[in-house]
């Protein structure tokens, strides 16, 4: 369909410029440009180079291209992401038969409860005639005014060395050839997501979804270290190797600092070298103190008691339940108005408290038709993300990202939902579904350890 190009600008988005490294040959995921550039970061987690996928909807399909397509039409490119410096790069590829792009957008949302009804580009790219290049940076994506590569990281990988944010995604934009102008949009793929899927999602393709996962970057900085020489300086002296192999022989301290001492190396190996003590105390190093960062630790989910707190597990296939450890709580409307707690456990696998950890507490109050639920954490954990599901039986939705309630990125030891969280009305006399989970990470001056199973 040819169409004015004036009708089809994008606008209210953000210009995404250009980067000149996107067009480099891509790296495997290890070699990260930001981890290898910096070894200082060795053991944080960093967003994977080019390791996506297709989202809960597509059962996380592996995935990093996105067929492009003209309306109306089998020509197709693709849309290809990868992570280079502190940016996502959107590259759109070339069509071919002449065209060239005329204008090239991005729609980039993180994943909510409610889908998106429009999917105008939020960042529109620049265009060098057969191919786009939208570069987005990580503080736009996550929200963080700042460069500071630890600060951005942990933004990017709330959970740690493991599976991290998930977006709605989308793109346009319009082509131009010798007979004027076209539009193209990603492929309408929204008919093949079976996997949990709504309805509504299965009927309306205007977007994708996008998720990826980050791994602790790998190059440690080398062990060799420099002792600076002192402010003063003395001349060098040399302690020659004895002529015979005695099996120790001791090398006495100068009765000054020198600035070096060299030490020829005999023509045979002697068993032990001693240096004596001096006769001053020199000037005591103190190594600079590690500075704390976040560790992913693992997803906890809230749990009452054996009595008031039901497993995943234990739904029933009819009822479309999740296979997975967790729980879900179903208390009546005067429990809640009443408030009900719990706490906040992590890593039990297979739904068993004794392997859990347990990382803090949680409230729920019903007041004036809303729920708020509040969690807290203790001692050095955070929470990096909170997600809250409120709704009628069945439970459909597996994936926390899914839930009604999600807090976005956060790094706090207290969390309230604001606003509070709509209390329905069930068939039947149903009491509603209570899920309350939690992405967790703890500080730690020390290399980070695996995460606790999730």
């Amino acid at each position: 369909m040819k169409v004015n190009a004036a009708a089809v600008a994008l606008s209210g988005a953000t210009l995404a410029m250009a980067s000149p490294s996107a067009s480099q040959a891509l790296f495997r995921r290890t070699d990260y440009d930001v981890c290898t550039n910096d070894c200082t970061l060795y053991g944080t987690p960093a967003p994977d180079k080019d390791t996506f996928n297709r989202g809960p909807s597509a059962g996380y399909r592996p995935d990093r291209d996105y067929k492009i397509c003209i309306d109306g039409t089998t020509t197709c490119s693709t849309a290809r992401l990868e992570f280079v410096g502190l940016d996502l790069v959107v590259s759109f590829l070339d069509f071919g038969g002449g065209y060239t792009y005329d204008t090239a957008g991005v729609f980039l949302r993180k994943l909510g409860a409610a889908a998106p009804t429009s999917v105008d580009p939020n960042y529109l790219c620049t265009t060098s005639g057969p191919i786009a290049t939208c570069t987005i940076p990580f503080s736009s994506i996550t929200g963080r005014d700042t460069t500071d590569v630890r600060t951005l990281f942990g933004a990017m990988c709330p959970n740690g060395d493991r599976e991290a944010l998930e977006f709605y995604i989308a793109f346009s934009g319009t082509l131009k050839d010798s007979s004027g102008t076209v539009c193209f949009h990603q492929e309408k793929t929204c008919s093949g997501y079976t996997r949990r899927a709504r309805a509504a999602r299965r009927n309306d393709c205007i977007y994708s979804e996008m998720a990826y996962r980050c791994t602790k970057c790998h190059v440690p900085c080398s062990s060799a270290f420099t002792i600076a020489a002192p402010s003063h300086t003395f001349p060098a002296f040399t302690i020659a190797a004895p002529s015979h192999t005695p099996s120790t022989f001791t090398i006495a301290a100068p009765s000054h600092t020198p600035s070096a001492i060299i030490i020829a190396a005999p023509s045979h190996t002697p068993s032990a070298i001693v240096i004596a003590a001096p006769s001053h105390n020199p000037s005591t190093y103190t190594p600079t103190p590690p500075i704390p960062s976040n560790c992913g630790y693992g997803t906890a989910f809230g749990y009452q008691d054996s009595k008031k707190s039901f497993t995943f597990r234990s739904i029933t296939t009819k009822t479309k339940g999740c296979n997975r450890w967790g729980w879900y709580q179903q208390p009546s409307a005067s429990n809640l108005v009443s408030g009900i707690s719990g706490s906040l456990l992590v890593g039990a696998g297979g739904n068993d408290i004794s392997k859990a950890t347990n990382v803090g507490t949680w409230t729920a109050k019903l007041k004036g038709g809303l729920v708020t639920v509040t969690s807290s954490t203790t001692g050095s954990y955070l929470m990096t993300e909170v997600h809250v599901e409120v709704k009628c039986p069945p439970i459909t939705e597996c994936a926390p990202g899914q839930y009604v309630y999600n807090s976005g990125s956060i790094s706090t030891n207290s969390y309230t939902t604001t606003p509070g969280i709509k209390y329905p009305t069930c068939a039947g006399g149903a009491k509603p579904v209570l899920i309350i989970h939690a992405a967790i990470s703890k500080r730690s001056t020390t290399t980070c350890s695996a995460p606790v199973a999730n």
